[in-house]
C-alpha cells in the first residue's frame, strides 16, 4: 500500500483524487489546501484520513510515501523540494516547474535524498499516442514530417483579469506553457529528440499585459531528420480539439480528438481506416499514469520516461519563448537517438 498526500485539491485536483481514491493499492493519507473548506470537503468526500491547510504536517508524517502535487505551477518547486528533503517520492503535475532551471534544483533535491521525482504528463500514457509513436519509429525514414493543432475556448477567462489562465507569474506562460507544451511533448515522443526551434507567441486577443500569449505556432527540427510543427488558438468560440498528424508519401497517421475519445487514422488515397479509439480517453489517460506512477514508487514497474526527459521537453519550451523573443531560429541539445 503506497500512502499518498495530495498537495491541494482544487478543480484539477478532483481529477487526481477520484483516481487515486478507486487505486486499491494507493491510500490518501492527507489532503493538503489552503482553503480549510476544500480540504476537509475533499477528505469527507474521498475517505482521506486527514486533512491540513498546511502541507508540513503531511511531510511530517513518516507513514507518508509520497506526495501529488496538483498546486498552481509557480508553488511546484518550494513544494518539490520540501517533500524530496522530508523523505518523500514526488509525483508532480505538468508542467514539471515554471524553468527549467528550477526543474533542475526540483531533480537535484530529489537525487540528493534518495527519492523519485515524476512529472505527470498523462498525454504519454494514452495508447493511441504510444501506438503513434511505435508506427512512426518503426518507420522514421518515412514519417518524416508532423503537424499538429489545438484549439480550444478560453476567451472567457483570458479576458478575466482575475483569473489564473495565461498569467505567466502563476503558470509559467500563456497557450504554450500550458496546453502547448503537453503537444511538443508528444511531437518529440513520436519524432524523437528536438534539434532547434522556431516559433512565434502572440497575444492576439486578450488585450492584458498581465496575461501572456493566447496564440502560437512552432516549428520543430528533429535530431534523426523530421520537422513537426504545432498551432496554437485559446480564443475560438467552439470545442475544444487536438489533431496530431505524421505524415509520409502514402499514407498519414493522424491522433484526434473525437467528443470524448482520441482516435488513430491512417489516412491514404484509398480511404480512412480507425485503427485505434481510445475511450474517455482523458480521464483514463490520467488513470493510467497515476496508477503507473504509484505502481513505479511501490516498486512494481517502471516508467517510460525519466526526469532527464522532462527537462529536454521543458528545454524545447523555454527554446520556443526565447525564439519568438528573439526573432530567430533557436539550437536545443538533444542526444541522438
Amino acid at each position: 500500500m503506497t500512502r499518498i498526500a495530495i498537495i491541494g485539491a482544487g478543480a484539477f485536483a478532483q481529477v487526481h483524487l477520484d483516481i487515486l481514491s478507486r487505486l486499491p493499492r494507493v491510500e490518501l493519507a492527507w489532503i493538503c489546501d489552503a482553503n480549510a473548506e476544500v480540504a476537509r470537503t475533499a477528505a469527507e468526500r474521498y475517505g482521506a484520513a486527514n486533512w491540513t491547510t498546511d502541507y508540513s504536517d503531511a511531510l511530517a508524517d513518516a507513514a507518508v510515501d509520497a506526495v501529488d502535487i496538483v498546486t498552481p505551477n509557480h508553488l511546484h518547486m518550494s513544494i518539490a523540494i520540501a517533500a524530496a528533503e522530508a523523505g518523500k517520492h514526488v509525483i508532480c503535475e505538468k508542467p514539471l516547474a515554471l524553468t527549467v532551471e528550477e526543474g533542475t534544483r526540483m531533480a537535484t533535491a530529489a537525487a540528493t535524498n534518495g527519492v523519485s521525482l515524476m512529472a505527470k504528463y498523462h498525454q504519454r500514457f494514452d495508447p493511441v499516442h504510444s501506438v503513434l509513436a511505435d508506427l512512426v519509429g518503426e518507420a522514421p525514414e518515412a514519417f518524416r514530417v508532423g503537424m499538429s493543432r489545438r484549439v480550444s475556448n478560453h476567451l472567457g477567462t483570458l479576458l478575466d483579469k482575475g483569473h489564473w489562465r495565461g498569467n505567466p507569474a502563476l503558470t509559467g506562460g500563456g497557450l504554450l506553457f500550458s496546453s502547448g507544451s503537453h503537444t511538443l511533448d508528444v511531437l518529440a515522443t513520436v519524432f524523437g529528440p528536438v534539434s532547434a526551434v522556431t516559433a512565434v507567441t502572440r497575444q492576439l486577443v486578450a488585450d492584458d499585459p498581465g496575461k501572456a500569449d493566447d496564440n502560437a505556432t512552432v516549428v520543430l527540427e528533429h535530431v534523426r531528420g523530421a520537422m513537426s510543427t504545432f498551432t496554437g488558438c485559446w480564443t475560438a468560440k467552439q470545442d475544444s480539439n487536438t489533431v496530431i498528424d505524421a505524415i509520409s508519401t502514402d499514407q498519414t497517421l493522424r491522433a484526434v480528438t473525437d467528443a470524448d475519445d482520441l482516435v488513430l487514422l491512417r489516412i491514404t488515397s484509398s480511404g480512412t481506416e480507425e485503427l485505434l479509439r481510445s475511450a474517455n480517453w482523458f480521464v483514463e489517460s490520467n488513470r493510467r499514469a497515476l496508477e503507473a506512477l504509484t505502481d513505479s514508487i511501490a516498486g512494481d514497474a517502471e516508467v517510460s520516461y525519466t526526469i532527464d526527459d522532462i527537462l529536454a521537453s521543458m528545454s524545447v519550451l523555454e527554446a520556443a519563448y526565447r525564439s519568438s523573443r528573439e526573432g530567430h531560429r533557436i539550437p536545443v541539445n538533444a542526444a541522438p537517438q
